[in-house]
């Protein structure tokens, strides 16, 4: 596998500007936006209690199939779902197939049970001051999550929440 320092420093950064979905335990309604779960927990692009991340989805359905792979019973005070518009000036693309190849990994690698891969990269993108990776959704095929560094703030960098609503529960479904 290529040093992912540096293909970091040498690939194309992208401009995103967009809405971006998040689905979460209802108890945390009023943090939809927080990094703290994954600052406390670690999760598949950040390493715990070392740098957070904001993980949310180009789509609701995404959103909701991402939140699926943790919950195989629902919490009784149920979810909601956070709806922000994002703007970000530096973000680099990982969905792109070829790019992923010429790296020597395969989907999976970013996709798949193992967060070795993954961490490894948030890790190199935060150090870079990337504001986020649009990355494959592990729990739709060919569907993209955008995941935000919020330490990584650049100027011309924003974030609003649009809205908070009572989220149905999330049926159990097998990933595709």
């Amino acid at each position: 596998m290529t040093d992912l320092r540096a293909f970091l420093q040498q690939a194309p950064v992208l401009e995103f500007r967009g809405l971006v979905h998040r689905i979460c335990i209802s108890v945390y309604r009023h943090g939809t936006l927080s990094m703290r779960g994954a600052w406390t927990r670690g999760a598949r692009y950040n390493i715990r209690n070392y740098f957070g991340a904001l993980y949310t989805s180009l789509e609701l359905e995404t959103a909701r199939a991402e939140m699926r792979r943790y919950f195989t019973i629902p919490p009784d005070c149920g979810f909601v779902s956070a709806v922000a518009s994002v703007h970000l000036s530096r973000i680099v693309d990982l969905t792109n197939p070829k790019s992923i190849r010429h790296l020597g990994l395969r989907r999976m690698d970013l996709a798949g049970s193992s967060y070795a891969v993954c961490q490894e990269f948030g890790l190199r993108a935060w150090e870079s001051g990337l504001e986020g990776l649009l990355v494959p959704s592990a729990g739709v095929r060919g569907a993209r999550n955008l995941v935000l560094f919020l330490d990584n703030q650049h100027p011309r960098w924003s974030m609003h929440l649009r809205s908070v609503t009572p989220a149905p529960t999330l049926p159990q479904t097998h990933v595709k």
